[in-house]
């Protein structure tokens, strides 16, 4: 049962003074034992004698208010109790047993298949906190909290606070009780279990205003990092503790706040969700985050952002938290982009905003473009709403129209801004007018034009260069409304001449883009007008057809890494809507991918491998993947960066894996394998990508993938493994796969890899997953949790659609709205008008995603 906005609304205004003890005993987590015990000692007052508090359990043993039985009604996901005390404090008990989880949701374990060893973590964001323990689980009831864990002797324990002592309960048990914290939410408090490898780091050190404007106060931070014991060999944790003391040195220096969460611990965790969650003290992070092999520029790049996005989190979002979830951005979008500012400003990694807009902003653009679009500063009337709305609009969008803020009202009057907005608001819960308050106040501005052009309308502008230089064309149609809207935007037009040496430099021109068009005087001087050069601004810019061609030629001669990130967004989303052929944008990254860093290089990549598997028809498919085998494995052999040679080596597996594999492929991917390839150590997951394309090309036999799983028994061998054997490409293989993902209990890990297997093997076999796929997929969605759910919803929708498979239509060529998937997705959605909206969403998103690769293919046909 989800929590509404009003009934949490209700709820806030009824409850006050709250604080908890929750008590949890799993010393059982090694045994089979399903469940563990779970005790809440909750403290409170409040205005009505009926009190709901949230919990799933499978069974609930005692409620007790002030130490007597309960009146109390247990329904699905929560407990009503009446006749509670009102206008004084009341303690309500609650002792129930729960249940671990191996979807990443609530109190997730993990067996370690290398070594036996038992792993616990929570998750909870949003509303996961009450299927370990009983609470009010919503934001704005913010309450401290004492917790006690009975673990099993030798475990790591940890909690958001440190431990503040240990009793032994018997020879393989002790008990763990930590400090009490400050205010915080449900969401936000982390229980950790098991014999995780701990990595004592530095301790940060500096005198900072105990909140702005305040007095000055000594602030020391000590620093730990915990993998699984497993990993502890390659847990390259120096370059964790590097990039975590220069992050604390940046927010402090950014928000003149002093971090007032005591100690900083980082745990990289296994079968995770989420990349990180950014839990006071206790920072979960997905344990892929450790590289397989040597870590790259790339990887460590994309760690260190995650870094600095969930520390910017402590006082985004921990300190000063959004009141309900359709003010989620007010964290999250804050987040992603003073993460990214800070990579840049304090780290080796200088280039995080041209990787920002050549991958992050990708995915803002897919998101807003979806017919499930919707303003950043969102409805949510629902936590089921709310669990779909951690998406590319609320991250990177928003992260992006922040950028523009910043260049509309000045880095100095953003930064008072937070600056106000965390000595205002710390420790309580707040809605977007209380930023928006401090924004103008500290911009001596009113915003709220801004505010409703930016934050209340839905879909991107649309800005181009006329063909003849002399105006631009700004178009922006909200995406729900269908109504025209203007937006403000601040950008800078580049102007590059086509010398000798490529596209050289003119002129920059920053401009104010208010209306449809703004005429240019003078008029430009240059031959090449990229739009929104330095990238302040969020808006599909399209190059005019005389700059696309010239860039297409001699995009690597641009010399400033953000200008060619903004000039390969524009023809990215020129591929996507269909204006650029696909094998045009795949030859393109080819000839200049090598030019680029790489965090840029591999977002290209990605893109490019769409491109070929769904945006070129499957005509032309062939001959142009003969082209990319060939390119990628030249650039591979020829690279000297093993970063850059890393991200060539993991395309030339994607392109293998999508057509049977030649003897000389075979060969090259045992190379691989083997680390012989000159500049290209040997790596795990290498080694598992090159095994997996061959079972997708039908090169690899099930003993092969046995006698890879013998040589490698961890946890991730089992995982990719697991991937390898579903995407033999046999119709029995199939089968088999499709049954055990919608019938058999995988954990998320497996469940993902055996999804991945799938609809690698399908790609060529006559098999065709629609019509199944619709028939169970709304029972699927009601028996399983929304984690598992939506694994099955957006990773099982039938997307692998060929445009010669549509009829003719009207003008006698194949008309992709007729396709047979899209003609199943619009039968169900007719037919199951009360099928859940959260469903409806991801199969309209699915329908999209497919509708918009057939057209990309009809146009190149």
């Amino acid at each position: 049962m989800t929590l509404t906005r009003a009934e949490a609304n209700e709820r806030s205004a009824a409850l006050s003074d709250l604080s908890y003890t929750v008590h949890l005993d799993v010393t059982n987590a090694a045994s089979d034992d399903a469940t563990f015990r779970s005790t809440t000692q909750a403290r409170f007052t409040t205005t009505t004698s009926r009190v709901m508090i949230d919990l799933v359990a499978d069974e609930v043993i005692a409620i007790e208010v002030d130490g007597k039985g309960a009146d109390a009604e247990v329904r699905k996901g929560r407990i009503y109790i009446d006749n509670v005390p009102t206008d004084r404090p009341v303690e309500l008990r609650i002792v129930a047993r729960c249940r671990y989880s191996t979807s990443g949701e609530g109190l997730h374990r993990y067996r370690d298949p290398e070594d036996g060893h038992t792993y616990l973590y929570t998750q909870y964001e949003p509303m996961d906190a009450h299927r370990v323990y009983a609470c009010f689980d919503q934001p704005d009831l913010k309450a401290r909290w004492t917790f006690i864990i009975d673990a099993p002797a030798g475990d790591t324990v940890l909690s958001n606070q440190a431990e503040v002592s240990t009793e032994d309960l018997m020879p393989d048990a002790r008990r763990h009780v930590f400090g009490e914290t400050a205010l915080l939410s449900s969401y936000l408090t982390a229980i950790i279990v098991g014999p995780y490898h701990k990595v004592e780091g530095p301790t940060w050190e500096g005198t900072y205003p105990e909140y702005f404007g305040g007095p000055e106060v000594h602030v020391s931070i000590p620093l730990a990092a915990y993998c699984r014991a497993a990993l502890a060999d390659r847990f390259d944790s120096d370059d964790v503790f590097a990039v975590t003391m220069a992050g604390l040195t940046f927010f402090h220096d950014r928000y003149q706040y002093a971090y007032p969460w005591g100690k900083y611990d980082q745990i990289f965790v296994p079968e995770y969700n989420l990349g990180a969650m950014e839990n006071p003290g206790c920072v979960t992070f997905n344990e892929h985050y450790i590289p397989q092999g040597e870590p790259t520029a790339a990887q460590r790049s994309s760690r260190g952002n995650t870094i600095l996005h969930e520390m910017c989190h402590m006082w985004f979002g921990d300190l000063v938290t959004p009141v309900w979830w359709d003010d989620l951005w007010l964290k999250e979008s804050f987040a992603d982009h003073e993460g990214t500012a800070a990579l840049a400003a304090c780290t080796e990694h200088t280039d995080a905003w041209a990787a920002f807009a050549s991958g992050r902003k990708a995915w803002a653009y897919h998101q807003d473009l979806l017919p499930t679009t919707h303003p950043i500063e969102a409805d949510i009337p629902d936590v089921a709403a709310a669990k779909q709305n951690f998406d590319g609009i609320t991250y990177a969008k928003g992260a992006a129209v922040l950028k523009q803020l910043v260049a509309y009202v000045g880095e100095e009057a953003f930064i008072a801004t937070a600056r106000r907005y965390f000595a205002e608001h710390a420790w309580g819960a707040t809605r977007a007018a209380d930023l928006l308050s401090a924004l103008g106040e500290a911009s001596g501005r009113n915003m709220s034009a801004w505010t409703d052009a930016w934050l209340k309308t839905s879909g991107p502008s649309v800005i181009t260069m006329s063909e003849d230089g002399t105006r631009v064309l700004h178009d922006c149609l909200d995406a729900v409304t269908h109504l025209e809207t203007t937006r403000p935007h601040r950008l800078v037009l580049g102007f590059y001449r086509l010398g000798d040496d490529g596209l050289e430099l003119v002129e920059r021109r920053p401009i104010d883009l208010q209306d449809g068009s703004l005429t240019l005087d003078p008029p430009l001087p240059g031959d090449v007008t990229i739009v929104n050069d330095e990238d302040l601004t969020y808006a599909v810019c399209r190059l005019n057809e005389t700059s696309r061609e010239a860039v297409l030629t001699h995009l690597s001669s641009l010399t400033d890494p953000v200008t060619r990130a903004v000039a390969w967004s524009s023809l990215w989303n020129d591929t996507r809507d269909a204006l650029l052929p696909a094998a045009n944008y795949v030859h393109a990254v080819l000839q200049h991918g090598a030019g680029e860093r790489q965090s840029v290089l591999d977002a290209l990549l990605r893109q490019a491998r769409t491109a070929w598997r769904s945006y070129v028809p499957a005509s032309e498919r062939s001959a142009l993947l003969d082209d990319v085998l060939e390119q990628t494995w030249q650039q591979l052999s020829n690279e000297q960066d093993r970063g850059r040679a890393r991200l060539w080596a993991l395309a030339f597996t994607a392109a293998t894996g999508d057509r049977p594999v030649s003897q000389q492929t075979a060969s090259r991917l045992a190379e691989i394998r083997a680390g012989s390839v000159p500049g290209l150590p040997a790596a795990r997951d290498l080694s598992w990508a090159a095994i997996i394309a061959l079972a997708s090309g039908g090169g690899a036999t099930d003993h092969d993938i046995e006698a890879a799983r013998a040589e490698d028994r961890s946890g991730y061998g089992a995982v990719m493994a697991a991937q390898a054997s579903a995407s033999v490409p046999s119709e029995a293989r199939a089968r088999e796969s499709w049954r055990a993902i919608w019938q058999d209990d995988l954990s998320n890990e497996f469940l993902d890899a055996t999804i991945a297997g799938f609809n690698s093997a399908t790609r060529t076999l006559d098999f065709d997953p629609a019509e199944g796929y619709f028939e169970q997929i709304e029972a699927a969605w009601t028996n399983h949790s929304i984690a598992m759910a939506e694994r099955l919803a957006i990773g099982m929708f039938p997307r692998g659609a060929e445009i010669a498979d549509a009829p003719k239509g009207a003008t006698g060529k194949p008309d992709p709205s007729a396709h047979p998937v899209i003609r199943a997705t619009d039968q169900w959605l007719m037919q199951a008008s009360d099928a859940p909206k959260a469903l409806k969403r991801r199969i309209i998103e699915g329908r999209d995603d497919v509708l918009r690769a057939l057209r990309a293919q009809a146009a190149a046909s």
